[in-house]
């Protein structure tokens, strides 16, 4: 009896346990299933996330792409206008120094001309002055046979010089040095009211390369150096830069004895009121010295006679064929 109560214990014991084991089995299956849901659950937000990422990382490449493509076209398209702007840039800049070149090739072509003009000029004065010379050696030998003829022509030169000095200052104070007020007419003005200084500048050193040098002062140009024999220069200067004006500054001066007082003879022709086949000494008693009984012969024996205290001024001498 005592052993069966025995058995009986024990193996309700044992079934007890069996409860407990296959509890605590549950337990763990069930702690298992739930760590199983929970990883799975924690892959799957992983898995979302990294595809997340991904796509915000393709995302981020396609926009990277685009900028990309978007700055290249940019790029290019700033190159491109960069190349055209230095073409035409280049372009512009070899036509204006072919045009620069060509205007140098005409200035340089019309400053041969005019010195060409200005060499024949002075010939011809060198061929005057042989005339003169002529002339009044053939003088000298009528009053040697006998020739008595007391007439104008005959006065000393000295009063000729006066004469002449005094007709040339009326000419000039009355025709060249007073401009009207208005171009159809009206009151005269006085010159000095009126004319405005001009810069002359002329070349100085080698013809090939001159170096352009600003004149103090216009009465420079008139100036004759010891070792010069005589003084020639070109005034050169667009049409309305004011060499006609210059022109009549310069008589003004010398009629009013402000400066130029080593010339005692200034004669300015205008070369457009003359005609082609004129001597000079035969256009300088036309147009200067109509108002006194002078003739181109003893003009010329004026001219001999002072030699470097005279000076002729040519205005308009580019377009005008030089008269004899």
């Amino acid at each position: 009896m005592g052993i069966a109560a025995h058995y009986g214990c024990k193996r309700k014991l044992s079934f007890l346990d069996m409860e407990k084991i296959k509890q605590a089995q549950r337990h763990a299956e069930e702690l298992a299933k739930k760590q199983h849901e929970e990883t799975q659950e924690a892959q799957r937000h992983a898995e979302e996330l990294a595809k997340k990422q991904h796509e915000e990382t393709q995302e981020g490449q396609r926009h990277a792409e685009e900028l990309g493509k978007k700055q290249h076209e940019e790029t290019q398209k700033g190159q491109r206008h960069a190349e055209e702007l230095a073409k035409k840039q280049h372009e512009e800049t070899q036509e204006g120094q072919a045009g620069l070149a060509s205007d140098m090739a005409d200035l340089k072509q019309g400053q041969t001309d005019v010195a060409a003009k200005v060499a024949d000029v002075a010939a011809k004065l060198e061929d005057i002055a042989a005339q003169v010379a002529e002339e009044k050696d053939a003088d000298s030998k009528l009053r040697g046979e006998g020739g008595n003829k007391t007439q104008a022509a005959d006065k000393p030169i000295d009063e000729w010089i006066n004469d002449i000095t005094e007709e040339l200052k009326k000419h000039y104070q009355g025709h060249v040095c007073k401009k009207w007020v208005y171009p159809w007419g009206g009151n005269w003005m006085d010159f000095d009211k009126i004319y405005i200084p001009v810069t002359i500048d002329r070349d100085v050193g080698p013809e090939s390369k001159p170096i352009k040098e600003s004149l103090e002062s216009y009465e420079e140009l008139f100036e004759i150096k010891e070792d010069e024999a005589s003084r020639r220069f070109i005034l050169v200067g667009d049409p309305g830069q004011g060499k006609s004006s210059f022109c009549a500054k310069v008589a003004h001066d010398w009629c009013v004895r402000k400066t130029l007082e080593n010339i005692r003879l200034l004669f300015i022709i205008d070369l457009a009121k003359v005609d082609k086949d004129t001597f000079i000494e035969d256009a300088i008693c036309e147009h200067l010295l109509s108002d006194i009984e002078i003739q181109p012969t003893k003009l010329r024996e004026v001219i001999k006679h002072l030699k470097q205290s005279i000076f002729f001024i040519f205005d308009g001498l580019v377009p005008h064929t030089t008269c004899k």
